[in-house]
């Protein structure tokens, strides 16, 4: 080997000594710089069920939650309204539904039953229905949507058949139940 070669070589490792020192200077400044322009944005929110609750009232001003019958509540009605009721008499009573869930309700058309020889003889019965008082002659639809917070005010009625058997007079210890049930929507 002659010194010329020497030299090179000296030269040429130097040089490439030098530029991989600048290499990583360059590399060190833009990691730097990425760090320095990076950024994170996290998002996060809260969550809560809805709730569900059917209310039922005598006055729509006290409410009181019904007998719980799977998802239904269950309203006695005023027996008053109905005491000594004659043949072919008509009386009605007014009673109201809430809605004091989170979100609407499906409501399904009321189930009516009674107890007793008034509303369960095979032929002279006391006939019952519900409309609702906003819309006389109105049922309720199954399907038919209660708003969050909203009322219903509904009508009962009942109409006592000429009644012609003496049997029927001063009959006591029936009563009317009224099932409605409704469904989150």
């Amino acid at each position: 080997m002659t010194a010329s070669t020497s030299s090179k070589r000296a030269k040429r490792s130097t040089a490439i000594r030098l530029s991989l020192a600048g290499l990583a200077l360059v590399g060190i400044g833009a990691a730097a710089t990425t760090a320095a322009w990076t950024d994170n944005v996290f998002f996060s929110a809260s969550a809560t069920s809805a709730t569900f609750n059917l209310q039922g009232s005598h006055n729509g001003t006290t409410w009181a939650e019904g007998a719980d019958e799977a998802g239904a509540i269950a309203i006695g009605v005023d027996p008053a309204a109905f005491t000594n009721i004659k043949p072919n008499e008509t009386r009605t009573a007014n009673i109201w539904i809430k809605n004091d869930s989170s979100i609407a309700a499906k409501l399904a058309a009321p189930v009516i039953s009674g107890t007793g020889i008034l509303f369960n003889h095979a032929t002279q019965k006391l006939a019952v229905s519900v409309t609702k008082s906003d819309a006389p002659g109105g049922a309720i639809v199954a399907g038919e949507t209660l708003a969050s917070g909203a009322t219903l005010k509904l009508t009962v009625t009942v109409t006592a058949p000429d009644w012609t058997d003496a049997g029927f007079k001063g009959v006591t210890g029936g009563s009317l139940k009224l099932l409605f049930a409704g469904a989150s929507s």
